[in-house]
């Protein structure tokens, strides 16, 4: 819930997540993958597993960085407008980086904006070939953080929610992503030196790193 008071009136907005337009969406991606993958024959159950977390945690993304006000009518929205003197009377934008004047920045928040997108660092690059390489992962995550920081700076310059475009939330979510990837990296390489994951078809000697990706 959001409450506003604007020239002596109280306006009261219900807090909506987006949750729900993004599990709808991730189910209609994985049904649509599903039937494709079944009509070419290439169905997998580790694939549709993969992708099934990815959406899970797409929607858990969803919950903690897109919310928005939902007023109780068309009304009640030009009414906030007109209080506030039209839009963006409020900040909206944060472009100074690492610095605390304008938006507090604790341990707690950097650690939660580190942890957003490091695992679609990790994830991601099973399940999708053009993420593979720090060239090609890094542009990839950062337009995932540029895309969610612009859809809160929007939202809250026409008054659809209290987010703003952080600076420091692009930084520390690329970065967290980056790390990510770096640890599926890591995870890739024990995978190739333990012999219990050589799949029995694979002689000794010819294991590749396509081996051991999540078939799609």
């Amino acid at each position: 819930m959001h409450i506003v008071y604007l020239n002596n009136q109280q306006y009261i907005a219900q807090s909506v997540h987006a949750t729900t337009i993004v599990s709808l969406l991730c189910v209609y991606i994985l049904l649509r993958h599903t039937l494709k993958s079944l009509r070419n024959k290439s169905f997998s159950w580790r694939g549709l597993l993969g992708r099934a977390i990815l959406s899970v945690y797409a929607t858990l993304v969803a919950a903690f960085t897109l919310t928005f006000y939902k007023w109780p009518s068309f009304a009640t929205y030009l009414a906030v407008i007109k209080g506030y003197g039209g839009f963006g009377q409020y900040s909206f934008v944060h472009l100074s980086l690492f610095n605390a004047d304008n938006v507090a920045l604790s341990w707690y928040q950097l650690t939660g904006n580190f942890m957003l997108l490091l695992p679609l660092g990790f994830i991601a690059p099973f399940l999708f070939p053009k993420w593979r390489g720090l060239l090609r992962i890094v542009p990839r995550i950062f337009l995932t953080t540029l895309t969610i920081e612009i859809i809160q700076g929007t939202s809250t310059f026409f008054y659809l929610s209290n987010r703003i475009f952080d600076m420091n939330d692009l930084a520390v979510n690329t970065a967290g992503g980056v790390v990510g990837y770096v640890i599926y990296l890591i995870t890739i390489f024990v995978m190739k030196k333990d012999k219990n994951f050589v799949p029995n078809h694979v002689e000794k000697g010819n294991l590749n790193e396509h081996n051991l990706y999540i078939k799609s």
